[in-house]
């Protein structure tokens, strides 16, 4: 995917480093788990499915060696500090974080219960600042390291039929903005990743309005996971502050930015069509 000069930058980047993936156990979490070991870095997956995590590290082999697990509900703040300080201790110190954790939704935003606004912001933003800030008390005493919080292309434009998830992840997108500006004259860097469709379990668990779990189909145009987990790490050894993906989508952001009147149409075109379906 990339040249060879941009793999080595990766591989230099990462290689004996230490990360925390939380959120790592799925998706493109557990790609950028499976990467960096690859890359010869130290790994911790962070996440609250114990027994797929440890499962994925025993796929490993050779590099299962390099790999632990800590149970984390990734919603509740004291967990995921006390998960990092101890992992730290055993390392000697914690170079990068990965936030990773999210929870889809889609449909009528009147039908959205409480219950589901509570658990899509939890899992989509709260994760994310309480993972942040965890990071944030070891790497500001270290006066180093790097932080990097997933969003989505639905956090740099709003999506409608799907109002729970992209007020969560514009959250996340205003959060990890400002704190990239707060904390770097303490050392730490911030990455904010945007991607469009990835095809993984993600759509699998998506939750619909006034229901409970059901799915929907992968979008056209999605990439795997290794691929979105290949431009996250190239961009974070680069140190870029934002990455959008894949390059076909990112001419929807410039349109929602350049001519939201447009955007406005496509968007209630989407709504009419959702309506459609529920009849």
């Amino acid at each position: 995917m990339f040249s060879s000069r941009s793999n080595r930058h990766v591989t230099n980047k990462f290689r004996h480093r230490r990360a925390i993936v939380v959120g790592g156990a799925s998706g493109i979490g557990w790609a950028i788990a499976r990467r960096l070991l690859e890359l010869k870095a130290h790994v911790c997956i962070a996440d609250i499915n114990h027994a797929r995590s440890l499962e994925l590290i025993g796929q490993l082999q050779d590099k299962s060696a390099r790999a632990t697990a800590v149970q984390v509900n990734a919603t509740v703040r004291s967990e995921l500090s006390a998960a990092f300080r101890l992992q730290t201790q055993t390392w000697g110190g914690l170079d990068f974080v990965f936030n990773c954790v999210g929870q889809g939704f889609v449909g009528d935003v009147r039908r959205a219960t409480e219950a589901q606004w509570h658990a899509c912001i939890d899992s989509n933003f709260w994760s994310t600042v309480h993972g942040s800030l965890a990071a944030l008390e070891i790497m500001s005493d270290q006066g180093s390291g790097a932080i990097v919080n997933v969003s989505s292309l639905s956090g740099l434009v709003p999506v409608a039929t799907t109002i729970p998830y992209t007020a969560a992840k514009h959250g996340v997108v205003g959060f990890t903005k400002a704190l990239r500006a707060e904390v770097h004259d303490l050392g730490v860097r911030v990455t904010l990743a945007c991607p469009g469709p990835v095809a993984t379990e993600f759509h699998q668990r998506i939750v619909r309005a006034g229901a409970g779990v059901s799915g929907r189909n992968v979008p056209q145009g999605s990439i795997s996971a290794s691929e979105a987990a290949e431009q996250i790490l190239l961009g974070v050894a680069k140190g870029r502050p934002l990455l959008v993906f894949p390059r076909s989508f990112r001419w929807r952001l410039r349109f929602a930015t350049w001519w939201p009147e447009w955007w406005q149409r496509s968007s209630q075109q989407a709504v009419q069509r959702m309506r459609q379906q529920d009849r």
